[in-house]
């Protein structure tokens, strides 16, 4: 499904010069720039974006901020947001209320139907976000790698816990 909406991205991108019917207009930061005078590609890229960032609602471990400079949008957006330019972001906010609906049911689905194989696919973008989160690597001093095992076992430990008593 994500593969599927970057693909439409991409072809979107190949398809589209930006020169040739956008111009952008400088913001007062002179680094973030909002679209303007959309054609209905840059629209269609805006909701495909949207529609993209918006998987971090419901998928575990993906950033729509990051989804989102990944397409080159975040400052159309955040600029967008901040003098309410109101073509755009209704644009990516459709993105939004269609892909958390699209992506909730399809998550519903594959849990309905591949329920081993669709919790090892969150455990996995969980586990991959820790490179994120915790980018230093292996603690450098005894007492943080202390500090570092007690906090994951005390969070395992909660884990189980809370699963058990939800479980009887």
């Amino acid at each position: 499904m994500i593969l599927l909406s970057f693909a439409l991205v991409a072809m979107i991108r190949f398809f589209h010069d930006p020169t040739a019917d956008m111009t952008y207009t400088a913001s007062i930061e002179q680094t973030a720039n909002v679209l303007a005078n959309l054609s209905f590609s840059s629209y269609l890229f805006l909701f495909v974006a949207g529609w993209l960032a918006s998987t971090a609602l419901v998928l575990p471990g993906v950033s729509g901020a990051l989804i989102m400079l990944v397409l080159g949008v975040y400052n159309t957006a955040t600029t967008a947001l901040k003098h309410v330019h109101i073509p755009v972001i209704v644009t990516i906010g459709l993105g939004v209320c269609a892909g958390v609906l699209t992506t909730s049911r399809v998550c519903r689905f594959f849990f309905n139907t591949y329920t081993q194989a669709t919790y090892a696919v969150m455990i996995g973008l969980v586990a991959g976000s820790v490179v994120v989160i915790f980018p230093v690597g292996v603690p450098h001093s005894l007492l943080y790698g202390i500090i570092c095992v007690l906090s994951l076992f005390v969070g395992f430990m909660t884990a189980i816990t809370f699963g058990k008593a939800e479980r009887t």
